[in-house]
């Protein structure tokens, strides 16, 4: 099968499909690491409260992103590789994200937990999210090129898409979850600094 270019739409053989219990295993580790990643915010509950809701607010608003860059991975899937190329990359790309993710934030609790880190843990966090979505922004750029997708449509569904849904739904969830206070002050100190 070829794309309206005569190109062809199977990516190249340096992309493996994945198995279907290596599927079902790396769906699981999404959810539970993520959940987990949430649970390393509890124990700072009492030196600030904001944290416990902004980690659950990336946990739902995490899922509600990668449903919706899903659903615009079918479209781009007409063109570029087929649904189970860019489903197994997704799997692929949350797995090492939920790894820098989980990793990242158990090591801001241990140093929270020794009282090196205890003061800036809110910052430690927004650290461990970028490092998580840098990673996971450089792996789908370049499994989406061995798929055979252009770069620029790559960046249309990951920043858009799944980073534009993240966005909205972590700003709409801060004040159902407490965090909003928290969102602002930061905010606003980024913006008093910059200028």
């Amino acid at each position: 099968m070829t794309s309206d270019d005569g190109l062809p739409r199977e990516p190249s053989p340096g992309v493996a499909s994945l198995g279907t219990k290596q599927r079902a295993l790396l769906c699981a580790w999404a959810f539970v690491s993520t959940a987990l990643y949430a649970l390393t915010a509890v124990p700072l509950r009492g030196f600030a409260e904001e944290v416990l809701g902004a980690a659950i607010g990336v946990a739902i608003s995490a899922g509600v992103a990668w449903i919706a860059f899903g659903a615009s991975l079918l479209i781009v899937s007409r063109r570029y590789g087929r649904v189970s190329h860019w489903f197994d990359l997704c799997l692929r790309v949350m797995g090492w994200g939920d790894v820098a993710l989980l990793g990242g934030g158990l090591i801001v609790l241990g140093l929270a937990t020794l009282g090196t880190l205890w003061g800036a843990a809110v910052y430690g966090h927004l650290a461990v999210i970028a490092v998580s979505a840098a990673t996971m922004a450089v792996l789908m750029f370049r499994g989406a090129a061995r798929i055979g997708c252009p770069a620029w449509v790559t960046a249309l569904v990951w920043i858009g898409v799944l980073n534009g849904v993240f966005v909205v739904c972590f700003v709409a969830l801060s004040g159902k979850l407490g965090y909003g206070e928290w969102l602002r002050e930061v905010f606003g100190l980024a913006a008093s600094s910059g200028g």
